[in-house]
């Protein structure tokens, strides 16, 4: 008995001593947190998409959305998608930018997956860090495009 309750105590104060916050670390690095974007946008005539956004996390905001996305085949069915997608909230606009792959290309549908990395922003984003990945679906049957971007964010 006398045993497991020294476990128990050990056990109880290793947790508590890993549980204290770093305030050393914490104060000369700000901590990077987690922000998850989803939007959803509609191609338009000019090869541009447009539609809207929401965020939550270390953002937490709304709004219009806009991408201008690229490809260049790479191979018979996967091609290189870049671009920017701009975001316009209510707290500020934040404009990030993606790279990665697309396919099946030809396809009625097709994936985005790759890195994103936030270019600048406005606002209460204009001194914001961030980087992360995308993924995406597009719809060409629809004229749709979906996806979201989680990234770690710092102010």
């Amino acid at each position: 008995m006398i045993r497991r309750t020294l476990i128990g105590a050990v056990v109880a104060t290793a947790l508590i001593a890993t549980a204290q916050p770093t305030t050393a670390a914490s104060s000369t690095h700000p901590p990077r947190t987690e922000v998850v974007i989803t939007f959803d946008l509609a191609f338009q005539p000019d090869g541009t998409a447009a539609g809207h956004f929401a965020a939550a996390g270390a953002v937490s905001d709304a709004g219009p959305a806009e991408a201008t996305p690229r490809v260049e085949p790479l191979h018979r069915t996967v091609g290189r998608l870049t671009g920017d997608l701009v975001l316009h909230g209510h707290a500020g606009q934040m404009t990030w930018s993606f790279s990665g792959i697309t396919y099946p290309l030809g396809a009625p549908r097709a994936i985005g997956r790759g890195s994103a990395r936030l270019e600048s922003g406005t606002g209460e984003y204009s001194r914001g860090e961030g980087h992360g990945h995308f993924l995406t679906v597009a719809d060409f049957v629809s004229g749709d495009v979906s996806g979201s971007i989680q990234a770690s964010f710092e102010r």
